[in-house]
């Protein structure tokens, strides 16, 4: 395993075109006040007032985006486990209630979902084709992560070869060890490696199997000279079938659509984690594991684009750093100096390129 280890968010994935979270339900929202749009489909209407209403609650949320709306989306549907989850939680009623206040608003909120759930289901279906649709590569400025890439391993490993390396018209898959996780749902890490001829593995097996979990030692050896992805949240082209089979397409998938082996998809296998734990939920709980893993045994750890605003893996950065004393951070995002300040507790060991993921950035890890 090399001395390092790399993680992508959603910052990284700007430069090919692909919006962030925040961005993405920005856009969404245009798609809901675009006149000509309404005219083409009916369905915008009729999902606006809910979409308004949404946004109106969560107006005081600390980061209204496409996974807060998904979020709300989900609990309108399934009102009987945020209930149990959340409103039974004793601090909410700690610190909200005033004599009968929760259990009138448990149940006047109980009386919203009944009435919009069907509505809530298939706007949905029409959030998650718009994120799926997002996630579509649209530049390839590849040459960004070759040269983040050169210049790691030049500051890890004293290698100075690898901008060569990468950019060599050999034939053949290139073989080189470096180990990737990531947030994100797009294949701009998997589009990187076929570009460049690297051999990669992030789960995808034969026959469109998906194999993500630790019997797939492939995936999580330490050793092998390959690209190893590991998608924490998922991605826009993986699903279970009917047959509660783990699989993958070549393209974003939908549920309720039918696959070119002729079965149908029955759910995505995404994660949107606005507020709860997820760390543990299969299919990817060993994925985590790993992560901490990795962090336990390394010395470095190159963070893109990301924010830490998931609790649950902001904490097992700090559990790790607790752990490792060897291990630094490195913080690449425009807003890197603020995001710095999460790790007060460890801020002689991260530093900090406060400038979105570019070539100019990458440079500057010199």
């Amino acid at each position: 395993m090399r001395d390092f280890v790399v993680f992508i968010g959603a910052g990284a994935s700007v430069p090919f075109g692909i919006p962030t979270m925040t961005e993405m339900v920005k856009k969404f929202e245009d798609q809901l006040t675009n006149h000509k749009l309404v005219s083409l489909q009916p369905w915008v209407v009729m999902y606006r007032s809910l979409y308004q209403d949404i946004k109106s609650r969560l107006k005081y949320y600390r980061n209204y985006d496409i996974e807060a709306l998904i979020t709300a989306l989900q609990d309108i549907i399934d009102f009987e486990r945020i209930e149990t989850r959340v409103l039974g939680n004793p601090s909410v009623h700690h610190f909200l209630a005033d004599g009968n206040d929760v259990p009138k608003r448990v149940e006047s909120v109980r009386l919203f979902s009944e009435k919009n759930r069907e509505e809530a289901r298939a706007l949905l279906k029409q959030v998650q084709g718009f994120v799926a649709e997002s996630c579509n590569i649209i530049e390839k400025p590849f040459e960004i992560y070759t040269e983040f890439f050169h210049h790691v391993f030049l500051k890890q490993t004293g290698l100075t070869s690898f901008r060569d390396f990468a950019n060599s018209s050999s034939p053949s898959t290139k073989k080189f060890n470096f180990i990737v996780f990531t947030t994100n749902y797009d294949c701009v890490l998997e589009a990187y490696c076929y570009a460049k001829r690297f051999d990669y593995d992030c789960g995808e097996s034969t026959q469109q199997k998906l194999e993500i979990g630790k019997e797939n030692t492939q995936l999580y050896s330490f050793d092998r000279e390959a690209c190893m992805i590991h998608k924490l949240h998922g991605s826009i082209n993986w699903y279970r079938d009917e047959d509660g089979r783990m699989c993958y397409g070549t393209q974003p998938v939908r549920v309720g659509e039918t696959t070119s082996l002729g079965r149908r998809v029955d759910k995505e296998l995404l994660i949107y984690p606005a507020y709860e734990k997820y760390t543990f939920r299969e299919p990817f709980y060993e994925m985590f594991h790993h992560l901490k893993e990795c962090l336990l045994r390394c010395k470095a750890c190159y963070v893109v684009g990301y924010s830490f605003r998931d609790e649950d893996i902001l904490g097992l950065f700090h559990d790790s750093m607790e752990l490792n004393r060897d291990l630094r951070i490195c913080l690449i995002d425009l807003n890197a100096d603020t995001i710095k300040k999460k790790f007060d507790n460890f801020s002689a060991r991260v530093q900090t390129i406060a400038m979105p993921f570019s070539m100019k950035a990458a440079r500057q890890l010199a």
